[in-house]
């Protein structure tokens, strides 16, 4: 529809999408008036980061973080507010989602956050961040996500092959920008990061 329904109005019942579409109201714009930046709130502790264990094993370390993610999954679906408020642990070499390196190629895993919607048919609406195996190659490529729309990568991690361990080496930073709600100071690290930002305003 063209006009949505407005918020707190009325005695008007409201589905998902359309709190997810009066919740994007309140966030920094990115292409158009209505979607927003997708990003991770900024704060202390490095929100979202992804680490090695101090003395290293196979497990990644999720730092806790606010995610505010703009759904693709209708012309304009609204956005998913997803928090997790405490460090998430993933083991890479083994447990639900990892697996042993292979013995003669390296791999590489991806680290992402993703919120499923039965609105849209999925299974369920339980958020997870979590880790997707690689398939080990000569030349490793980044495992697809096409089955988590709107997933949100947070970093790679190579598995190299016989791995025991991951180290910092082993880990690449793939968060995205900060953002904020209307009107804040968005945070950008660098010119090319300030440049490549869509939906500005004066």
């Amino acid at each position: 529809m063209a006009v949505r329904e407005p918020l707190y109005v009325g005695t008007s019942s409201f589905d998902v999408e359309e709190m997810r579409v009066g919740a994007a109201t309140a966030w920094t714009p990115a292409t158009n008036a209505v979607k927003v930046l997708t990003g991770l709130k900024p704060g202390p502790g490095n929100p979202g980061n992804v680490t090695a264990s101090g003395s290293p094993d196979g497990f990644t370390h999720v730092a806790a973080a606010a995610l505010v993610i703009q759904s693709s999954r209708a012309a304009n679906a609204g956005i998913y507010q997803l928090t997790w408020d405490a460090t998430v642990d993933l083991n890479h070499l083994g447990g639900t989602y990892g697996t042993p390196a292979n013995a003669t190629n390296p791999r590489n895993d991806i680290v992402f956050a993703y919120v499923p919607d039965t609105f849209y048919g999925d299974a369920n609406s339980t958020p997870v961040v979590r880790l997707l195996t690689g398939t080990p190659s000569g030349s490793p490529s980044d495992p697809s996500l096409a089955a988590f729309p709107d997933a949100v990568v947070l970093a790679r991690v190579r598995v190299n092959a016989n791995a025991t361990t991951i180290t910092t080496g082993n880990i690449t930073d793939l968060r995205p920008a900060p953002t904020v709600a209307l009107g804040g100071l968005l945070p950008t690290a660098t010119a090319t990061t300030r440049n490549a930002l869509t939906g500005l305003y004066d």
